[in-house]
């Protein structure tokens, strides 16, 4: 077990290269400024979207750029900066294209806060690939796969029986793919190869023993083959071989550079591929001077720390006075990678003490000594470069991350405290470059199933569609040995949050826009369509009823929900939460079922977060929920990033728990015993109005006895209000009930111990019962 140091705010700024005290500052040109994300340290590789040129054109209506792009790319960095590198296309073993002598321009929500256009090249690539990375078992060089989302480029994994990526490993800083061809294991590693001034793409690989001779695409080609110094040209792009069996040739085939290797026993096979800029004369140099390629198999068992510090901080305990505290357990301001510390996901091991947290810029981060007072707070850097992750589940003690190439496994090979391994469970998940399509949250049901959403491909503005995969837009379930992923409801438009119960009962939000008039908590069934037309993908199309809206003022982009499962945590235990990133804030969503449809609405908890609440966790060694939460605009988020503990502290609750809907009235229910006076219409005000279901950006406020006026809430007038006999509620007796979008409660009762009790409940009545109350 190696050691690693902790990290004192000195030697902080050492590595941020602060100068030293009495140091002379000498005028020196200043380098472009890069944005935040492009100065990071991710470790080796980088995951994302890519367009594969620097001046490509973007259409907003379908998502299509006018150059190649690629949806699941993982960049291999042959320095930290990414000055040289290339992308590997994990759905087509392809090297979409590669480059020297300039960084890609990061690009994206998840990373510079742009909507619309992905990463892209900055320099013209030395060479690229388009459709498949390898020959299929008929030896050609068709792309298989489904035209689904045309003019886009075909999206998905090749066919099992063609080619799949099992994931890739880090040793150090390198990268070593992991995918099958026609059955046969491969390997391979991309390295950067020079001579004098001259730089080439080496691409090495271990090839399992095969049957059948096989092809790899090196690059498209643009003119005829010609051969000079060992060196073979297609126009632009060029290669040679450094090493490969007997028989192997370079050739090109249906316009495109290949490596023909015949059929035979286990193989390690090296070839450099270069762009026009290099001689073939330079490139032959750079073949022969090129190390002979060896076994990659040992680069999968682990290696080298790239992270070994430890970063410590302190919490800050929140006041006890009320019934719930915050807790600001501190993430790190400042780290030697210059991380930007936005939280974007958690849940706990088992010991409780530890927890597995995620950055939305792609770090994976193991918290522990979570404890009681939160003194000394450790953070190691388990894993870096993931392509914006939004959910993490912990299963027998494996990290699990939903990141936007689907669901990862990540494995710390050589226990060193640091992920070794990035298993892709499954490869059947269908992706665009399309900024918005993010895999959200990550649950698992009671057969240990995975459970997360997908976005649309909503366009930049928020008003319609790009072209749609048949997953976006959807609630999907990934069987526990990822073998299986299905489609559990369709109809959504930016799903950014759910939860599942014990007994597998699924919660989704929504978030308004065309389709979804104000952002939705839905109830979730098989089979179900959730109110979204465009993401459909052919189930009914009628419309939606969810278990609550929620309007703007109350819910501006809502995230997860999470069952209450401590019996530490007052009075709710069983109650399901809801998160907030919009409104930066945590809600009790009550609900009840009439005549087999599910309705509800929330209620806002008084506390105040360190930032919004994106994601949360009970922890079962406390007892008590802890939320992740980022703030990026268009929130109320105070920070950039937090984690906290939201805990109760045992002093009484004083909130409205729920309503229920009667024939005649509706029945209020509180934490705690109300005063008598309470019982009066007084303290009570109603309003409710309905929302038009259109492919509108959401809907104005509609009134209920004249549907086409619009309304700032009709008010419902209040005939009686009566206590009831535990003194815990008050039914509140109203003429001509009906379902309605929108109904919203406002309450100011003195509870029997003489506080004061101002609040809201703000929900949906889907059905009016036969029964009357109280």
């Amino acid at each position: 077990m190696r050691h690693p140091a902790l990290v004192s705010t000195l030697a902080l700024s050492v590595a941020f290269g602060l100068p030293a005290i009495g140091e002379e500052k000498k005028d020196q040109p200043k380098p472009p400024q890069r944005h935040r994300v492009e100065q990071i340290d991710y470790g080796g590789f980088f995951a994302g979207s890519f367009v594969c040129a620097p001046d490509a054109k973007y259409d907003n209506d379908t998502g299509l750029y006018t150059a190649d792009s690629v949806a699941k790319g993982i960049v291999v960095m042959f320095d930290k900066e990414m000055t040289d590198g290339a992308i590997f296309d994990l759905d087509s073993q392809r090297i979409a294209c590669a480059w020297t002598d300039g960084a890609p321009k990061l690009i994206g929500w998840w990373l510079d806060g742009t909507h619309g256009p992905t990463s892209r090249l900055t320099r013209p690539a030395l060479f690229a690939t388009k459709d498949v990375g390898w020959a299929g078992p008929d030896g050609l060089l068709t792309d298989p796969r489904a035209d689904l989302i045309a003019p886009l480029p075909r999206p998905g994994s090749l066919p099992k029986e063609w080619s799949r990526t099992k994931g890739y490993y880090r040793h150090g800083r390198e990268t070593v793919f992991s995918y099958t061809v026609a059955g046969a294991q491969v390997l391979e590693q991309l390295s950067l190869e020079k001579s004098g001034e001259a730089k080439a793409i080496a691409r090495s690989f271990t090839i399992a023993a095969h049957d059948k001779p096989m092809t790899v695409v090196l690059a498209d080609a643009t003119g005829d083959a010609a051969e000079a110094d060992g060196v073979v040209s297609a126009g632009d792009p060029r290669a040679a071989i450094v090493a490969a069996p007997a028989g192997a040739k370079i050739e090109v085939v249906e316009k495109r550079l290949v490596l023909r290797l015949p059929a035979g026993g286990a193989a390690n096979v090296k070839v450099v591929v270069a762009g026009k800029d290099i001689a073939p004369a330079a490139l032959s140099a750079i073949a022969k001077a090129a190390a002979q390629p060896a076994d990659l198999t040992p680069k999968t068992k682990g290696g080298p720390s790239v992270w070994p510090e430890v970063l410590e901080t302190k919490g800050t305990l929140g006041s006890d006075e009320q019934a719930y505290a915050v807790d600001a357990i501190g993430i790190p301001e400042k780290t030697p990678w210059n991380c930007w510390m936005r939280p974007s996901a958690l849940d706990f091991f088992a010991d409780g003490k530890s927890a597995a947290l995620a950055t939305l810029n792609g770090d994976i981060f193991v918290v522990s000594g979570i404890d009681e007072k939160l003194e000394s707070v450790k953070w190691r850097r388990f894993a870096a470069g993931l392509h914006a992750p939004l959910g993490i589940k912990i299963v027998d003690g494996t990290v699990h991350v939903a990141v936007r190439d689907g669901i990862m496994r990540l494995y710390d090979l050589d226990k060193d405290g640091e992920a070794d391994f990035f298993e892709m469970m499954n490869m059947d998940l269908l992706q665009s470059p399309s900024f918005h399509s993010f895999v959200c949250d990550l649950n698992t049901d009671p057969a240990g199933n995975f459970i997360f959403s997908v976005g649309g491909a909503i366009r930049s503005g928020g008003r319609g569609f790009q072209r749609l995969t048949p997953h976006m837009g959807t609630v999907m379930r990934l069987s526990k040995d990822g073998s299986k992923l299905d489609v559990v409801a369709t109809g959504l438009r930016m799903p950014n949050g759910s939860a599942v119960r014990a007994d597998g009962q699924i919660t989704e939000s929504d978030n308004e826009g065309v389709w979804v008039p104000a952002s939705p908590i839905h109830w979730v069934k098989d089979g179900d369509f959730l109110g979204v037309k465009n993401t459909a993908h052919g189930r009914e199309i009628r419309p939606p009823r969810p278990l609550t809206f929620l309007p703007q003022g109350t819910e501006s982009s809502a995230c997860s929900q999470q069952w209450v499962t401590s019996d530490r945590w007052g009075p709710f235990k069983d109650e399901l939460l809801h998160m907030s990133y919009g409104k930066a804030g945590l809600f009790h969503v009550f609900h009840e079922e009439v005549d087999g449809v599910r309705q509800g609405g929330v209620v806002r908890f008084p506390i105040k977060l360190s930032s919004s609440a994106l994601r949360g966790r009970f922890n079962a060694a406390d007892g008590q929920f802890y939320v992740a939460g980022l703030g990026m605009g268009q929130t109320t988020a105070a920070k950039p990033g937090g984690f906290d503990r939201i805990r109760f502290t045992g002093k009484p609750v004083r909130l409205p728990f729920s309503y229920s809907i009667k024939n005649n009235g509706v029945l209020v229910r509180f934490t705690a015993k109300l005063d008598a006076a309470a019982a009066d219409p007084a303290n009570f005000g109603i309003k409710q109005w309905n929302y038009r279901w259109t492919e509108n950006y959401g809907s104005g406020w509609y009134s209920v006895t004249d549907p086409d006026k619009k309304t700032d809430g009709d008010v419902v007038a209040v005939k009686s209000a009566k206590l009831t006999a535990d003194g815990m509620g008050v039914f509140l007796e109203i003429d001509g009930l009906k379902p309605v979008n929108q109904f919203a409660v406002k309450c100011k009762v003195h509870t029997a111990d003489g506080e004061t009790i101002d609040s809201e409940l703000m929900g949906t009545i889907n059905v009016v019962p036969a029964a009357k109350g109280p």
